[in-house]
């Protein structure tokens, strides 16, 4: 044995759910600038590393000002591979979308500084319908959702949210999958990168960009003028003008330049760091700390959890008492 292992200590050694959170992060960084098709498919699998064995899915929700309730915008998921058997994609998708059919039990307060609970009390409704089970956890009160607002240029009072679902894994179903700490830093992240993306118009409504889009705005910020990329998808410089036309009105962008600094979320912005400080239903803190206990529970089933109403999404304690970052 060599000094070098002598002398290491095991607190060198970092935690493993420190990597997965930082593993997680790295990927979220990494996720486009632009209101791709694919965003949410890309920030689910971005969820994955947080624990490899549980299935994720990211929703964006629009709120209706007058009604007060949220059709969903886009989603996407990442199925665990103890679950791709049970279930695709895209019926995976079209499952988690019925949440925009139930309410969000949140306080105003809680809808500004954003949520993270057990699903079961978030969705209590889409939980009840049975839509998470055929490729979830049959555990919803150990799988978590969190829920935070948007902010963005065109409004003071964000109407575009975003909703993490992390389930239980199927082969530890009574544990939950991550700690709530990890899940507000990866939402804090997630929800700053969305904001920058994920920009609606004045109407209130998110300018999607299509596959082919997408794949011409990738070649103008590698350097291709409209005249090669014309010649790369063997389209016309004509069709190719229109798309980058496109891509400019759904940018909000003036130039080509500008265009490209959009697209790598490089715009400067007139507002102050917001930095996302959700509030963590206390009945979280009890499922972590009391985990043998909490196992014998789930055997009696989720009625003997004695799980208050949904309002209780009221009582949540902030994780910090800061809410903006300079």
């Amino acid at each position: 044995m060599n000094r070098t292992t002598e002398n290491r200590s095991p607190q060198a050694i970092p935690n493993q759910g420190i990597l997965n959170l930082a593993r997680s992060v790295l990927k979220i960084s990494r996720l486009p600038a632009a209101p791709t098709f694919d965003w949410t498919s890309q920030a689910a699998k971005a969820l994955a590393p947080l624990n490899q064995g549980t299935s994720t899915g990211v929703v964006v929700l629009q709120r209706d000002k007058n009604t007060n309730k949220y059709t969903v915008e886009s989603s996407g998921v990442h199925i665990s591979q103890a679950a791709q058997d049970s279930i695709e994609s895209g019926q995976a998708r079209c499952l988690i979308e019925r949440i925009s059919s139930t309410p969000i039990d949140l306080t105003d307060e809680n809808k500004d500084t954003g949520y993270i609970g057990s699903i079961s009390r978030l969705f209590p409704q889409w939980v009840a319908s049975k839509a998470s089970l055929p490729w979830a956890s049959p555990h919803p009160t150990q799988s978590l959702a969190a829920y935070a607002p948007m902010s963005n240029t065109t409004s003071k009072d964000p109407n575009t949210a975003l909703a993490l679902l992390v389930f239980a894994s199927h082969d530890q179903p009574s544990i939950p999958p991550i700690d709530s700490a990890s899940l507000a830093a990866v939402l804090a992240v997630i929800a700053d990168k969305a904001s920058t993306a994920i920009q609606p118009d004045r109407s209130g409504s998110v300018l999607w960009l299509t596959q082919r889009e997408q794949a011409i705005l990738d070649l103008l910020i590698d350097g291709n003028s409209v005249r090669e990329i014309a010649e790369s998808i063997a389209r016309s410089p004509h069709t190719v003008h229109d798309h980058v036309k496109n891509l400019h009105r759904k940018l909000g962008a003036s130039s080509r330049g500008q265009l490209i600094t959009r697209a790598l979320g490089h715009h400067q912005s007139t507002e102050k760091l917001r930095l996302l400080t959700p509030a963590i239903d206390p009945q979280l803190f009890h499922y972590s700390n009391n985990s043998a206990q909490n196992q014998n529970a789930q055997l009696k089933g989720i009625s003997e959890l004695k799980l208050t109403a949904p309002s209780a999404a009221r009582q949540a304690v902030p994780l910090n008492p800061t809410t903006n970052a300079n």
